[in-house]
């Protein structure tokens, strides 16, 4: 974590109990810490890290403009009111917000998936080739890839 960033974040816990992790009120709250936006930007992403850290819940807390920003906050009492003191902006909702860990891809049952739509698709092509009425290993080809694609279905 970037230095500005946890002085931010440490300083606004402190101070008011709740930080706003958006670039933008970051450099409209604390200029001295951001003095342009390319500096609040590296905000973005550190939101876990603090949380945990600081020992906060996350909450989404919507403006009246419809601009959604991430807060985290030890305690949601008055939190709607401390925000608007904070920011001067009219809060139209705060929402507890729970992050769903993200679901972890089994690379071999992916790859196999994969194998299997290729070794259908493979089936389809040849299948819808033209079929010679005379014996022949193309014939039997055809008709076998017929076959197999019936037995799937």
């Amino acid at each position: 974590m970037d230095n500005r960033v946890f002085k931010y974040c440490a300083q606004q816990i402190g101070f008011t109990g709740f930080v706003l992790v958006s670039p933008h009120w970051a450099r409209k709250v604390r200029p001295d810490i951001f003095s342009n936006a390319s500096l609040a930007v590296s905000l973005h992403g550190d939101g876990k890290e603090v949380e945990t850290l600081f020992d906060c819940k996350t909450y989404m807390v919507t403006f009246e403009d419809g601009d959604t920003v991430r807060c985290l906050a030890r305690s949601e009492d008055a939190l709607t009111k401390r925000v608007e003191w904070l920011t001067g902006a009219r809060v139209v909702k705060v929402e507890r917000y729970i992050n769903v860990p993200e679901k972890k891809v089994n690379q071999a049952e992916l790859k196999a998936v994969a194998d299997k739509l290729a070794k259908i698709n493979t089936l389809r092509e040849l299948s819808a080739q033209y079929l010679p009425s005379h014996d022949c290993p193309k014939r039997s080809e055809i008709l076998e890839a017929k076959k197999q694609l019936e037995n799937l279905y």
